[in-house]
């Protein structure tokens, strides 16, 4: 086939390439590029090559190019003899980034948020920007930063007010680089939202700014975003794709009715987030598509599944003693609580009540899942960190005995796969 040939109509061209029309004429009328023949009836025909040459475009795009920049460096090539198609380099190399000097500025930036100057912070972004792409600002700053900060305030080093100062602090340089983001470039819209329960926004807010930098349109919604508020959203912006970031246990169990919410309008749901990589087998609970565990490779991911669309996996119903026993703890956990904090009420704790709805609802997504083993890791963090804030192990054994007897009471023989793994955890 020549591939000089005008034999494609528009609608083939969007099919090929994901550009939207808007952005092809956009594209044709500033920069000429395309140059679409026309039919006797006034309509594009484009050829094979002019595919080829906006895929092109659009690969410079995900390295970082502005589409401006790309068809620049395209003319270029053709005025050195090369034909873009086949050059050997596609793209001047990227400056030499000094990791050193990150890493100088994230203390810096940590530093700032833990005295709450948002001035110094704002400040040391800025002179990030001045070295380094904003896509390595927000992993080596803002992403690392957040999880030393984290970290710090585990081993409680540094207060939850600190913490939260500087999330907001990364959460807000995020919105502002999302909204300077160039206009969408691609076919579809996606839908980015937190499933109910989840409150932590700023993995999906990087995820939606890292898609909307390579062309896609994100409508984000952020956190802890209610089911019924959804419908209306979902018939406006005919999502092709919706992505949901999950955190904790908790809240990737609520990604499952998510899922099957969305299922209801066909769109299918790709999810990530933290607990996936500390609990990889939750992966198999999921009905959707698990987007990996390097928020780096969600691009890739994504335009995948909107290409080729796939059915989501199937996951295998509950077993019929975590199905009783499910029914039977969400129908009685009030008594359940009550119980605990009856037992529990000389222990006057600032984050007693936190610790017992930790717990709650841990135990309701373990037996939701199926596998109440996937507890594991959630309670040996929390007792690590009662320990750290207590300087002993008697608060948490504690709370734990207060369960096991209020779930012995109240639940009976349908408690029995809960009570047994707590014993474990605590011999």
């Amino acid at each position: 086939m020549d591939e000089n040939s005008p034999i494609y109509n528009l609608k083939v061209v969007v099919s090929e390439t994901g550009v939207k029309p808007e952005t092809l004429r956009a594209w044709e009328r500033r920069y000429g590029f395309p140059k679409p023949k026309r039919s006797a009836g006034g309509h594009r025909l484009y050829t094979l090559r002019d595919v080829r040459t906006i895929n092109w475009l659009i690969e410079r795009q995900k390295e970082g190019l502005s589409i401006s920049r790309a068809v620049e460096l395209w003319k270029g090539l053709e005025d050195s003899g090369q034909d873009p198609l086949h050059a050997e380099s596609l793209s001047q190399p990227l400056p030499t980034v000094d990791r050193s000097s990150l890493e100088l500025l994230r203390q810096e930036w940590i530093d700032a948020c833990l005295n709450f100057n948002e001035q110094a912070a704002d400040m040391v972004i800025t002179q990030a920007f001045a070295i380094a792409p904003p896509e390595l600002v927000c992993f080596e700053i803002l992403q690392s930063g957040l999880s030393e900060i984290g970290q710090r305030w585990f081993q409680g080093t540094v207060s939850v007010q600190q913490e939260h100062f500087a999330t907001a602090q990364a959460i807000k340089r995020l919105h502002l680089l999302l909204n300077a983001a160039p206009p969408p470039s691609r076919e579809g819209v996606l839908l980015a939202v937190c499933p109910a329960g989840e409150t932590h926004e700023f993995g999906l807010l990087l995820a939606a700014l890292l898609l909307r930098r390579q062309g896609w349109e994100v409508i984000y919604l952020g956190a802890n975003v209610p089911l019924m508020k959804l419908e209306a959203t979902i018939h406006t912006v005919k999502p092709v794709l919706s992505l949901a970031i999950a955190q904790t246990l908790p809240a990737a169990n609520s990604l499952v009715e998510l899922a099957s919410f969305l299922d209801q309008f066909k769109v299918s749901m790709a999810f990530g987030g933290g607990i996936f990589n500390v609990i990889p087998s939750l992966v198999e609970h999921i009905p959707g598509h698990y987007l990996g565990e390097k928020i780096e490779d969600i691009t890739k991911v994504v335009e995948r599944l909107v290409r080729a669309p796939q059915s989501p996996p199937q996951i295998e119903p509950l077993k019929i003693e975590y199905e009783k026993a499910l029914k039977d703890y969400q129908i009685k956990r009030f008594a359940i609580e009550t119980s605990v904090i009856e037992t529990n009420g000389d222990i006057s704790n600032g984050f007693a009540k936190d610790t017992r709805d930790y717990i709650f609802d841990h135990i309701e997504a373990g037996l939701a899942f199926g596998e109440i083993e996937i507890l594991e890791w959630p309670l040996a963090w929390l007792k690590e960190f009662i320990t750290t804030f207590e300087g002993s192990e008697n608060h948490y054994n504690m709370v734990i005995q207060s369960f096991i007897r209020s779930l012995d009471e109240h639940m009976q023989e349908n408690g029995r796969i809960v009570i047994e793994f707590l014993r474990r955890v605590i011999n």
